[in-house]
């Protein structure tokens, strides 16, 4: 009997011990999905959300050492590229890698990027890689996601961090060598594949290490959604609470959507997507205050037709709720999407996947909660992809 007891003792040291490990390697990380560097086109950025090769989300992706930061950044297909990589110059040891489509998905595709023979500058504190890549005109998704492994813990903007830069023209190799800077070939046709399932994660906009003028939004080919990035403030959208006045009314301060309690905002579509290969739903949200207290913070509503046209509107219409993550969790809010206060997040489902599946959208709305709060929306958009469709 002791010695079962004492096996019994080992086991529990060891689960004791695992879990221990596990808890410490979730230290840092957010509470609700993954952390996202969101990189703009043309425009140098440095940090980023660095993971340890213990946490899960390098032990996902295949970090056996060192640090791995992910990011996001939009792109056309069709369209060549240079992805710059600036290091300081004791850190030699930095990989890079391309992937199709979300990493953590099932099938993702991992192009790891050459990372040598390294040309080290004569003069100066950094490295300087630059690699040339193509996005395939056949892609069905416009983001690109980039895993950069570290050696070791740069901070999030410290003065090890790695400068980014993914820019169009791609920029010719011509006197690179002679500035120390190492120029390699990625893939020049890279297929970026729309996820069949849902994709949601935190984001941070990246920071420019020195000051820049601000770039203009990025327009969305296949869009849907009018005014989806709400430059033109409400143009095209109508809201729904025509009584409500001053912070009681959904509006638009330096393109941001802000939906107090109770306020909405809706656009007519009146759009075909019978035999599309695929209908991405986008959006970028911000829950503020209290705003999920008393049921969802955000909704998003979804009226269409069906491909035997049975309309599928008001109680019917296709509902997408998002709760606060640190309010009390209910039975509405578990079949919802629970994100973090006060942190921007990122969701993308395709709404094909509805049953019945979509065959013709009249129209999409977005409420704001109840209760105390602000929803905010910084993009929303609808992406149709595929042969054999119409958009009248």
């Amino acid at each position: 009997m002791g010695e079962l007891n004492g096996v019994a003792m080992r086991r529990l040291s060891a689960v004791v011990l695992l879990w221990s490990v596990a808890a410490a390697s979730w230290a840092g990380a957010p509470r609700i999905g993954w952390q996202v560097t969101q990189l703009p086109l043309n425009r140098p950025a440095v940090g980023g959300w660095w993971y340890g090769a213990g946490s899960p989300l390098s032990r996902r992706l295949n970090v056996s050492s060192g640090y791995a930061a992910l990011y996001a950044v939009q792109v056309l297909p069709g369209v060549q590229y240079t992805l710059q990589l600036s290091t300081p110059r004791s850190l030699q040891r930095v990989h890079a890698s391309l992937y199709d489509r979300w990493p953590l998905l099932p099938g993702a595709r991992r192009i790891a990027l050459p990372s040598g023979p390294l040309v080290v500058p004569p003069r100066g504190h950094r490295l300087t890689y630059r690699w040339r890549f193509g996005v395939s005109a056949r892609s069905t998704a416009d983001l690109l996601y980039l895993v950069v492994e570290y050696p070791l813990d740069p901070g999030r903007r410290g003065p090890s961090s790695p400068y980014i830069t993914v820019s169009s023209p791609p920029r010719s190799p011509l006197h690179s060598a002679a500035r120390g800077v190492t120029y390699l070939q990625g893939p020049r046709d890279l297929v970026l594949v729309g996820q069949p399932a849902a994709v949601s994660y935190v984001f941070d906009p990246s920071a420019p290490p020195a000051a820049s003028a601000p770039l203009s939004r990025w327009s969305v080919p296949g869009d849907l959604i009018s005014n989806g990035n709400f430059d033109t403030g409400l143009k095209n959208w109508v809201p729904l609470d025509l009584n409500a006045t001053g912070r009681d009314a959904a509006g638009v301060r330096d393109g941001i959507l802000r939906l107090p309690p109770a306020a909405g905002v809706r656009q007519e579509l009146d759009a075909d997507v019978h035999g599309a290969g695929s209908l991405l739903l986008w959006v970028d949200l911000r829950l503020d205050g209290a705003a999920a207290a008393i049921g969802p913070g955000l909704a998003i509503e979804v009226c269409y037709r069906d491909r035997g046209r049975r309309r599928h509107c008001g109680r019917q219409a296709q509902r997408l709720d998002f709760y606060d993550a640190a309010a009390p969790p209910d039975n509405a809010a578990a079949a919802g999407q629970r994100v973090p206060a006060g942190r921007w997040y990122r969701y993308q489902s395709q709404l094909l996947n509805l049953q019945p599946p979509p065959a013709r959208i009249e129209s999409i709305a977005l409420f704001g909660g109840r209760g105390a709060g602000t929803a905010r929306v910084r993009q929303i958009h609808l992406i149709l992809r595929g042969r054999g469709h119409a958009m009248q």
